[in-house]
């Protein structure tokens, strides 16, 4: 084998980077990726039931919501959390409405 030619390849692609630069919309795909946060690990659980609470809060309702660990699936081949809250079609219930005084 020689070692001179042969090169690691970085990513699933297998093309000369130099000769074949990754599109525009390829480079801000990937950068989007970066920044993704996992919602199913227990940290991304958190962050997205403190989200969501500050969003009703900052709309004069306070809601429940809580993280359920579900335990492993194979799909996502890892554990995860479940964010379930008391919204009712989406919404927060009339008799839950925040004293804002």
């Amino acid at each position: 084998m020689n070692n001179t030619k042969s090169r690691p390849l970085s990513g699933a692609v297998a093309h000369d980077e130099a000769a074949h630069p990754p599109s525009a919309a390829l480079a801000a795909a990937e950068a989007r990726h970066a920044r993704e946060v996992d919602y199913t690990d227990r940290a991304g659980a958190e962050k997205l039931k403190a989200r969501i609470e500050a969003y009703w809060r900052e709309r004069g309702n306070e809601i429940q919501v809580t993280l359920i660990p579900a335990g492993f699936t194979a799909a996502l081949r890892a554990a995860r959390y479940d964010v379930r809250s008391e919204l009712l079609n989406g919404l927060p219930r009339r008799d839950r409405k925040a004293c804002l005084v």
